[in-house]
This record gives structure tokens, sequence and C-alpha cells, in this order.
């Protein structure tokens, strides 16, 4: 019998007690299939839909009475799931081959608009149902390999920060992008807000900044080892994670968290709406009510 076990890639929280999670079955590792299965759960209640392309970041989109789950996938494509109901765009100079500018890793809803990024430090806004290139001055054409935008975060379309490899941390004000004073060269892996223009940004080998545009702390992080790809604020609490668990920080510096009756936490991306704290690690969910920690379990991965 074939596993039904999936990994979890991302996941994103609009409002209490309901979370989105896509996801890749480990039974296709290792094979040349592009797959995802979109996952809700929402007081103990699993659903799920599945679409034929990797995808790589989930957000959900609130405007009046609208509301909408969006993925997007690495070659460019983009759902919007609204009632169940799935619709399909297509960003058109992602992906490989030919003219495209390569993979996209991050879509976020920054200032009540869908926003997308990618390699090449590609950067997209989608405006009137088209996503429209808003990378002058950033966008990469070139033939050096590891150019790109890991995640872009912002307070408003004037206040917008991206970061990626080698370091990079980049600033939108509105009209112009441009390259910021960064103290890393390690690849940066996730942006979030908090406070009024405050940034928090995590990255490889356990990097932790705070700050924005020109002026960044290293936090000091010597408990939670390895590649950091979640970052977030929650009840006034920073926190940061990775695959060797989750940290908060506390006097400038990351604490890692015992969780207990939990052995291990297998950190990744962390999320919240402000009711809960959600970590989607890749074989791992969990959420926390500011009190108590709690596993989610998919049902496919019982």
């Amino acid at each position: 019998m074939t596993s039904s076990r999936h990994y979890f890639i991302d996941g994103f929280t609009p409002t209490k007690g309901l979370l989105g999670v896509v996801a890749f079955p480990y039974a296709l590792k290792g094979e040349d299939t592009e797959y995802t299965t979109f996952y809700t759960t929402l007081d103990g209640q699993w659903a799920q839909q599945k679409f034929d392309f990797d995808s790589r970041s989930i957000t959900y989109l609130i405007q009046g009475e609208y509301r909408a789950w969006w993925i997007l996938g690495k070659r460019g494509e983009v759902v919007e799931i609204k009632q169940g109901t799935p619709s399909f765009e297509l960003i058109a100079d992602a992906g490989t081959g030919g003219e495209k500018l390569g993979y996209m890793n991050k879509i976020a809803v920054i200032d009540g608009e869908l926003h997308a990024c990618g390699y090449s430090r590609q950067v997209y806004r989608r405006s009137n149902g088209i996503w429209a290139h808003m990378d002058q001055g950033l966008l990469y054409i070139g033939t050096e390999d590891g150019i790109s935008l890991e995640s872009m975060a912002g307070h408003s379309k004037s206040d917008i920060h991206a970061v990626g490899n080698a370091g990079e941390i980049w600033f939108f004000d509105g009209s112009l992008w441009r390259q910021c004073d960064s103290p890393t060269n390690v690849d940066l892996n996730e942006v979030a807000t908090f406070e009024q223009d405050q940034y928090i940004v995590c990255g490889d080998d356990g990097v932790v900044l705070v700050g924005s545009k020109d002026c960044w702390k290293v936090i000091q992080n010597d408990e939670v080892e390895g590649d950091l790809w979640g970052a977030v604020s929650f009840q006034d609490v920073l926190y940061v994670a990775g695959f060797e668990g989750i940290g908060v920080i506390d006097n400038n510096q990351v604490k890692k968290l015992a969780i207990p009756g939990v052995k291990k936490m297998d950190g990744y991306r962390l999320r919240t709406c402000g009711n809960y704290l959600w970590s989607i690690g890749n074989d791992q969910i969990m959420r926390f009510d500011g009190t108590h920690w709690a596993e989610i379990i998919c049902p496919d991965n019982i």
C-alpha cells in the first residue's frame, strides 16, 4: 500500500482556528512529478484539494466581503480558491526555459494587494487581475546563478522589504527599490513585519536580524542551530524557527523553546493571525494559544 504521508511546504492562517497548508506526498519524492495537496483544517475538520504543480507559498486575501486562498506555484502558477472553487492564473515571465526568469518563491498580501517574488529578483503586484512587474531597478538579467528573493513583507505599499540570497535586503518606498546595508552575507529566507516600521529577518546559519532599511541589529543565537526558515511576531514576542526547533527572542538573544511533552519540535514556517501561533514543520504542525502548545495532526499523516 502506498503511503499517504505528506510533508508540509508552507501554511497560512487568516482567522482564529483556520489553517491552510500546501504539501507534497512522500510517495512522489524523488520522482519527476509536480504535485500539490492543499489542506485546510478548522476545529478538527480537514478538507483537501489536489493540483498538478509544485507549490511554494500560500496566503489569504480579505477585501470587504471577498475571501480567498491564493497558492503560488514555482513556475508562476497561481490558484485562487474562493468558497472551495479554484480558478487559475499564470505569471507569464516566471519559470524556466527560454527568456523566463526562474522559479517563484513567495506570495504575500501587502496593504490589501497580492505580491510575489522569486529568482532573478522578479517581483510582481496583482492589480486589476493582472500580475505586473514592480521590479524596475531590481530585476537581474544575467547568467549568474543564485540571484533570488526568497521572501517579502510590508507595512504598506510604500514600506516593503524583500530578502534573499547572499544577505541581500531590498527596500521599496512606493516608487523605487534600493539595496540596503546588510550585516550578513548568508542567504536570508524569511522576512516578517512587526511594530510600526520594524521587520524581523532570519536565514542560514542561525542568522536573525531585527530592524529596517539600513539599520539592522544582529540577534545573538547560540541555541537554535542550523538554517532558519520562519519568523513572526506573536503577542508582542518575536519567534524564529528552523529544523532544530523554535526560538524566542529575549533580551536580544534567541532562546530555544522547550515544550512539555514534546521531544522535538520540527520547525520550519511560523504563521499567526493574532489568536494563535502556528508552527508548520515539514512533518509536524503545532498550535500555540499563548499558554499551551498542541499538536494538530493531518489525517493523512497518522
